[in-house]
This record gives C-alpha cells, sequence and structure tokens, in this order.
C-alpha cells in the first residue's frame, strides 16, 4: 500500500512538472497603447464634460480606468510637445523648443529634426523585446534621418508633418518612403486605425508590443469619414472627435478579440489645448483659460484616461500634476527596461496610477515654456505667471477660415488653481513672496537647462 502510495505521489508530481513546464507562460509585461491626438481641448469629451460631443468608447475607458484633472504636456504646440512625451525631457533639453516647418516659414530649419542621439519610449522598449509600431503625425524632422524607424520603431504609416503644411500636397510615409501625396485627409484617422488593428493582430501570441497611435485630428484643416460625417452634435469638429472614440473603441474592442485587453496598458491623451482663433473648427478648453500657443492652462491642461486591468484601479480620478514627460520614466519602471543614458525630466509616477496617495507630486515644480522662454512657473496649487506677451483672440473664425488675434502684454500674476482654475484673480499683491519664489525658480531653472542642452540633429 505504502509502495502504490508513493508511485502515485511521483507520478502526480511528474504530471504537474511537465503541465507547468510545457504550460504557454503568461506575458509578464503589459503591452502598450499610447493613443495621442492634436490640438484637442480638455472640455472635448462628454467625460469632460462637453455637452455637444459624445465619446462613449473613452468614456468607457475612464469607466475601466482612471481619469486625470491635472494633466500637462510641456508645450502649447505640436513639435516640442511629441519631442517631450517621447524623450521624458523638456523640448529645450533635446534642442526642439519650437514647432518644425518643413519649408522653413518662420525661420526654421527644414534640415533639422529629433538627434539620433536621443533615446525614445521605442528604443528603450525594444532592448526589453518589444515590438514596436508607429501611426499618424510624426513632427520630429521629414528628413529620413529623423523618420520613426531611426528612433527605435519596427514600422510606421503617418504624416511627417501638421496637415496645414503641405498646401494641398501632404505626403503619406510608410517606414521611409512616400508612398502617397495629396491624400484624402477625411480617411486619414480610419487609417491609422486600421494600422494599430493589423499591428495588433500580428503580435497576438508574441513578443510584447508598444502602439504609438498619434492622430492627424482635430488639428486644421480637420475632415471627418462618411461615416461620421454630419452625425454629432459638435458640428464638424464634434464628428472628428467622436471618430477619435470611434477609433479608439476599435483598439479596445481588437484587444478584446486577441485576449490582450487584461495586460494592456491603454494610454490617451491629447499634445496640447484648442486651436482657438479657429472658432467652430477648434476644440474647447472647457473652464480653462487660453489654448495652443498659450501659458495658460487651457494650451498646456489636457484630457488623459489610462487603463490596465488589474493595476490602475476602475472608476478612478486622480488629481495629481502629471505630465506627459513623466510616461518615459513610468513605463521604464513598469517594463524594467534601462533609463536613458541621458538626463530626462520626467519623474516615475506608477504608484499615482496605482491610486496610492504621493505628496511628492504636490511638491514638485513644473516649468510652462514658449519656446526657449519660461513664462511660468507651477508648485502645488500655485501657478506664476511671468510678464510677458501673448495673443488675445478678438473674433474667431468659422468652417475653416481662421478668426483674428490681436498681441498683448500680459501682466505678471500668480493664480491658486484649486480656487480659481480659470485663472481669473491675480493674487500677486496678496502673496508677493509666493510669486517671488516661484520666480526665482524660474530664471535658475531656464539658465540651468540653457546649459544641460544638448543639440538637435541636422542633416548634412
Amino acid at each position: 500500500m505504502k509502495k502504490i502510495n508513493l508511485s502515485l505521489i511521483i507520478l502526480v508530481a511528474v504530471v504537474i512538472s511537465l503541465y507547468i513546464f510545457l504550460k504557454p507562460k503568461k506575458q509578464s509585461e503589459p503591452n502598450i497603447v499610447l493613443i495621442f491626438t492634436d490640438d484637442q481641448g480638455y472640455g472635448d469629451l462628454s467625460s469632460y464634460g462637453s455637452e455637444t460631443i459624445y465619446t462613449p468608447h473613452l468614456d468607457a475607458l475612464a469607466k475601466r480606468g482612471m481619469l486625470f484633472t491635472d494633466f500637462h504636456v510641456a508645450s502649447s504646440v505640436c513639435t516640442p510637445s511629441r519631442a517631450a512625451l517621447l524623450t521624458g525631457c523638456y523640448p529645450d533639453r533635446v534642442g526642439l523648443p519650437n514647432v518644425l516647418f518643413p519649408n522653413g516659414a518662420w525661420g526654421s530649419n527644414p534640415n533639422v529634426g529629433l538627434n539620433p542621439d536621443e533615446e525614445t519610449i521605442a528604443e528603450l522598449l525594444k532592448q526589453k523585446g518589444y515590438t514596436t509600431a508607429m501611426a499618424g503625425k510624426w513632427h520630429l524632422g521629414h528628413k529620413q534621418k529623423f523618420l520613426p524607424l531611426q528612433h527605435g520603431f519596427d514600422s510606421y504609416l503617418g504624416v511627417p508633418y501638421s496637415n496645414d503644411m503641405s498646401k494641398g500636397e501632404l505626403p503619406l510615409v510608410k517606414d521611409n518612403k512616400v508612398v502617397e501625396v495629396d491624400i484624402d485627409q477625411s480617411l486619414l484617422t480610419q487609417r491609422y486605425t486600421e494600422f494599430g488593428i493589423d499591428f495588433i493582430k500580428s503580435q497576438a501570441g508574441k513578443a510584447p508590443f508598444f502602439l504609438y497611435l498619434a492622430h492627424t485630428m482635430p488639428h486644421i484643416p480637420i475632415a471627418a469619414s462618411t461615416n461620421f460625417e454630419g452625425t454629432s452634435k459638435g458640428g464638424l469638429y464634434g464628428d472628428v472627435i467622436e471618430e477619435i472614440d470611434g477609433s479608439v473603441g476599435a483598439i479596445i474592442q481588437e484587444l478584446k478579440d486577441q485576449g490582450l485587453l487584461e495586460n494592456t496598458l491603454v494610454i490617451f491623451t491629447s499634445d496640447n489645448g484648442p486651436w482657438l482663433s479657429y472658432g467652430n473648427h477648434g476644440g474647447s478648453a472647457g473652464v480653462l483659460r487660453g489654448g495652443k500657443f498659450d501659458a495658460w492652462e487651457g494650451g498646456f491642461r489636457v484630457p488623459a484616461i489610462m487603463s490596465w486591468p488589474g493595476v490602475i484601479p476602475p472608476e478612478s480620478v486622480n488629481n495629481d500634476l502629471i505630465h506627459t514627460m513623466d510616461i518615459l520614466p513610468t513605463l521604464i519602471a513598469i517594463t524594467d527596461a534601462r533609463l536613458p543614458e541621458n538626463k530626462i525630466d520626467g519623474q516615475n509616477v506608477l504608484s499615482s496610477l496605482q491610486g496610492k496617495k504621493t505628496n511628492e507630486l504636490q511638491k514638485r515644480i513644473f516649468y510652462y515654456f514658449g519656446g526657449s522662454k519660461i513664462k511660468a512657473v507651477r508648485k502645488g496649487e500655485w501657478k506664476y505667471v511671468v510678464g510677458h506677451k501673448g495673443g488675445v483672440v478678438i473674433e474667431r473664425g468659422i468652417d475653416g477660415i481662421n478668426g483674428k488675434t490681436k498681441e498683448v502684454y500680459h501682466e505678471e500674476a500668480l493664480y491658486n488653481l484649486i480656487s480659481d482654475i480659470s485663472e481669473q484673480d491675480n493674487l500677486i499683491t496678496q502673496f508677493p513672496e509666493r510669486a517671488a519664489s516661484l520666480k526665482k525658480a524660474g530664471e535658475t531653472f531656464e539658465l540651468k537647462i540653457k546649459a544641460e542642452a544638448r543639440p538637435i540633429g541636422i542633416d548634412e
């Protein structure tokens, strides 16, 4: 009897060992889907208070995960914001404080881009075995030397710069080659989505992947496909946002169909605030002041939603001061990849994503850059605004025609963003010492980052 029992025990042990050894191993690192829209305002989603734009898929994503109320970008214009997202650095640190123009407009150099020596999210994740892909707007240099495949992406489909910079000849690039010119912009959201879905299908059951989906819309000129045109209460702009929402829904559904959703971190946000001078073809910053180009919250504070089942608590709201530069170091912490060799400015905020309260995020200082100049400084609830020249919309445009703006001088100011999120009540005379402290911090950091700045990439 004892002999039989011992044999059975040995047999069971062998079977269990074989099962554990042969059983498909669960992927430990999460897949990552990063969705980045263009010029979408803080008030452009129904989950952020829009009464004319309906975004059920993004609302559902927020319900499954976390909605951010104090999430910022590093610039209120395109190129620097995208450079900061992918490198974890303030734009001036990587030599890209201003928008790039392919034709050298506004005194820009058409032969520059993100320096190949900079390490992007894609490059760092590739070193951990991730397969990487990008669809959409790049805007970090249109010469081949600077395109996505030279910055860590295995495949790419998209446009190299903003969709208003080509005068009717917007190129579509696949990997490193232009494959179409004068493309139908109403199909861009759909085509990017199809690329993303095909990529997800191709990766099912394989190594973890990173998909960067950077929508061209709703940057002007806006356009929606026939399935969405004329369907929103928010006009054509609403159609465009609702199509992006549909794109998010399609991506989520594909992740679900492939059995990948439970182990995928989905991040949705915008590159900067709305282009207000375009009126009904521009978005809304909601209760926030200003928009694109501005140092006000409407230019820098953007909608952000993240979902990762089992890690990010569902139906949660995050009020911490977080910005896009934090995404790189947070993904590094999640995947156990290495940090870039060069200095970065973001920090790991994984504990905040997990719903844990952290006081250090309220003590950090955030700098609002306009080009290479600091226009505002934020610490906790307080925001100091440097006296500076800025644009004010005096007449909003209509149906794709730009309105009128005028340059004015904004006096230095101090705002409490908890009691005055719309930045209307200047408290600088009541709290001069607090304002002076933030001003000094900004002046010190501006000099520091100039001394530490690394060179822009140049195509000789």
